[in-house]
């Protein structure tokens, strides 16, 4: 985010705006992400406090930066459902989904925080 998308972000009326429009999407994927590993991009201090405020009590937040292909992996190898939510870039989900299973019964939920994260929801079923 450039200085003058910051200024425009936090200036009057567009923090309530944006307040209130981040609080929807984890609101509907709070109880998604009970137990769930809740993911986070740390290239950005508002993902971290998003996944933090997803993850409630279960405090399973991990740091995901850059190539997700590692976690696909480990999310291939492993055996039974799987259920991700996250606070990152639309990058990292989109690549989960590709790479962790081709099974059509997956589901991506995506809900846009900002201009640059999305809250998400990732069930990979057994």
């Amino acid at each position: 985010m450039n200085r003058r998308g910051f200024l425009r972000v936090t200036t009057g009326g567009a923090v309530v705006a944006a307040a209130g429009m981040a609080l929807r999407p984890l609101a509907a994927l709070a109880d998604a992400a009970d137990g769930a590993t809740v993911l986070y991009d740390p290239r950005f201090a508002a993902a971290r406090a998003h996944a933090g405020a997803l993850a409630g009590s279960s405090h399973a937040l991990r740091a995901v930066s850059g190539d997700p292909t590692a976690l696909a992996l480990e999310l291939a190898a492993g055996a039974g459902p799987h259920r991700l939510c996250g606070v990152t870039t639309e990058s990292v989900p989109f690549c989960l989904s590709q790479l962790a299973t081709r099974d059509p019964r997956s589901r991506l939920t995506l809900h846009r925080i900002d201009r640059d994260l999305f809250a998400w929801q990732l069930v990979i079923p057994a």
